[in-house]
């Protein structure tokens, strides 16, 4: 009986902009499809430069996702802890939004670039 092969994880290159904001603030950064939203937050939270005290959401199309709190079915917001980016994204999308802090609306505008798994056959 031959091994099986485990697919290697799907990675995405995230090109994340800061919007609206002079000089361009950017960052560019490789992740692996699994990780969850929360995980994705803090990472964002520390090439950014947050100190991760505000509340934050991701915006992709017409979902919003965010942690947990009791106004969430109101205002038809996913709990983000049950997400991953793979999922989020699907096959289609390559762009969404992570915003941080409410108050002061520091959206970030996130491009997303599958990145080529190499042939190992």
């Amino acid at each position: 009986m031959a091994a099986r092969k485990r697919a290697a994880p799907k990675l995405y290159e995230l090109y994340v902009e800061l919007e609206d904001i002079e000089p361009l603030i950017w960052r560019r950064i490789l992740v692996p499809g699994s990780i969850k939203l929360p995980k994705l937050h803090d990472l964002l939270q520390l090439v950014m430069g947050w100190s991760d005290s505000h509340m934050h959401s991701f915006e992709v199309g017409q979902k919003t996702y965010s942690l947990a709190h009791d106004e969430m079915e109101n205002l038809n917001i996913l709990d983000e802890q049950k997400y991953t980016l793979g999922r989020i994204l699907g096959e289609s999308v390559r762009e969404f939004v992570y915003e941080y802090d409410f108050g002061d609306s520091w959206r970030h505008r996130i491009k997303v670039k599958p990145v080529p798994q190499p042939n190992t056959d």
